[in-house]
């Protein structure tokens, strides 16, 4: 009985959003966007798209709150995985993008966390309703951001410039491999290795 009520209500919350009370009285449903458990979250966005009832737009939002539970626990290879599912599912939804963004940032991708936000942006900004303040509300922050990360992508061009003189020189006898190859090696491994 229990498993038709969550099918019930799981099916109810895809099609008609988080206002119906059957999807709302549902435990899965409810631990998956609003637990602050991170082990809780994941669990229950991980079942809900097992089972598969969501919708696209369900699916991308279960895969987002899977990311955020996946980061919080220190899987940020699954949560950008995940992250990156929501934009392949809704590429004209904002939120994977947002989210992938700021993963990228804390990990020091500039170039990749820049595109992400100014994809953000742009896309807010041609699907936001709302009043110009909470459109600007939301956008600000977001535009303060990108000021430090372009000055760090910056410093970085800088530093490659810089690597590449040494190895064009052969200045790096003493280093375990070319210097311009050790930084990028860094730069792209997975991020769980950051």
């Amino acid at each position: 009985m229990r498993a038709l009520q969550f099918i019930v209500g799981a099916a109810a919350f895809w099609i008609s959003g988080p206002a119906t009370a059957s999807a709302q009285d549902d435990p899965k449903v409810n631990e998956c966007l609003s637990s602050t458990d991170a082990a809780t979250k994941f669990a229950a966005c991980d079942e809900l798209m097992r089972i598969g009832l969501a919708t696209v737009e369900g699916q991308r939002r279960v895969v987002v709150e899977r990311g955020r539970a996946n980061q919080a626990q220190g899987r940020y290879d699954a949560a950008l995985a995940d992250y990156t599912q929501a934009t392949t599912l809704t590429p004209d939804d904002y939120r994977g993008y947002y989210y992938r963004a700021r993963l990228y940032a804390s990990f020091s991708r500039h170039a990749l966390a820049i595109a992400d936000y100014e994809r953000v942006l742009t896309l807010y900004q041609a699907t936001a309703g709302g009043t110009p303040e909470e459109r600007q509300r939301f956008m600000s922050p977001i535009e303060t951001a990108l000021g430090p990360l372009r000055a760090d992508q910056a410093v970085e061009a800088h530093w490659e410039r810089y690597l590449t003189g040494i190895q064009s020189r052969n200045a790096y006898a003493n280093w375990p491999s070319a210097p311009l190859d050790l930084y990028r090696q860094n730069a792209n491994a997975p991020l769980e290795g950051n």
